[in-house]
C-alpha cells in the first residue's frame, strides 16, 4: 500500500508554543536578504539591532578611533565589507539607543489613553477569528476522506489520490494551527504592553534593560532617526 508522511498525528514532545518561539529565534538569525548571522544573547541588544540601509544586523565591536578605544555597535555588512562586498554607510552608535528606547516607551505611555483601547480592540479581533471553525471543517473533511479511503482500499489509484488529498488537508490544518499559535503569541505581547502602560504611573527617567527585553522586538538604525519596534507590533520613531 502507498505510504504517506502525516503531520500532527502524535502528541508532541515539546509544547507547540515553545517550539514556535524556538523556531522564530532560529529564523531571526537570517536577515531578509538571506545573510546568515550567528545569534548570541551575551549582550542586551544582540540580534535586536538592524541597519536601516542594508537590513543587516548590528554587532557590538571593539573600536579604535583616533587612539580612543571603546565598544560600539556597527552594521555587520560594514564591519565585514571585505567579505560581504557591501560598503554600507550605516553609522556607528554607542549609547544613543538607550535614550531611543526610553523615549519610545514614554511616547507610548503619553498616548496610553489612545493606545490601550486600540490594543484591546486588536486583541479582540485576534480572539474572534474563524480559525477554530476552519479546523472543524478540515477535521470533518478528513473523517470523510478516511471513510472513502477504506471503501476504495482495493483500488490503488483511488487510494493514492485520496491519500494525497488527506496529506494536503493535514498540511493545511498544520498551517492553521501554526497561525493560531502565532496569533496567541501576538495577543500575549499586546497584553504585556497594556499591563505595562496600565501599571506605569509616571514616565521613565532612566533606561531599564529588563523592560527592554520584555517589550522591545527590534531597533532599526537610520541616519537621522531610530525606529523602535515593540513586541506588540507598534513602531515608535525617535530622532537620534
Amino acid at each position: 500500500m502507498p505510504k504517506y508522511y502525516v503531520k500532527g498525528s502524535h502528541e508532541a514532545i515539546i509544547d507547540k508554543d515553545v517550539f514556535l518561539k524556538a523556531e522564530m529565534t532560529k529564523r531571526a538569525n537570517l536577515t531578509s536578504e538571506g545573510k546568515r548571522r550567528v545569534y548570541t544573547s551575551k549582550y542586551e541588544f544582540s540580534g535586536m539591532f538592524f541597519c536601516g540601509h542594508c537590513n543587516d544586523i548590528y554587532r557590538r565591536v571593539y573600536w579604535n578611533n583616533s587612539g580612543k578605544k571603546r565598544f560600539v555597535w556597527r552594521c555587520i555588512s560594514r564591519v565585514l565589507k571585505k567579505n560581504s562586498g557591501i560598503d554600507c554607510p550605516a553609522r556607528t552608535i554607542e549609547e544613543t539607543f538607550h535614550n531611543a528606547v526610553v523615549t519610545s516607551l514614554n511616547d507610548a505611555f503619553a498616548q496610553k489613553n489612545t493606545v490601550i483601547p486600540l490594543l484591546k480592540q486588536n486583541i479582540e479581533a485576534v480572539i474572534n477569528d474563524d480559525l477554530e471553525e476552519k479546523i472543524r471543517n478540515i477535521d470533518e473533511k478528513l473523517a470523510d476522506l478516511q471513510m472513502e479511503l477504506i471503501n476504495v482500499s482495493d483500488d490503488e489509484n483511488a487510494v493514492e489520490k485520496l491519500g494525497a488529498e488527506i496529506v494536503n488537508r493535514l498540511e493545511e490544518r498544520q498551517d492553521i494551527l501554526t497561525m493560531a499559535a502565532e496569533r496567541k503569541d501576538l495577543q500575549l505581547r499586546m497584553q504585556e504592553l497594556i499591563d505595562f502602560l496600565d501599571g506605569q504611573s509616571f514616565a521613565l527617567t532612566e533606561y531599564n534593560e529588563m523592560l527592554t527585553r520584555r517589550l522591545v522586538e527590534k531597533v532599526t538604525i537610520f541616519d537621522e532617526k531610530i525606529v523602535v519596534t515593540l513586541k506588540s507590533g507598534m513602531e515608535m520613531e525617535v530622532e537620534a
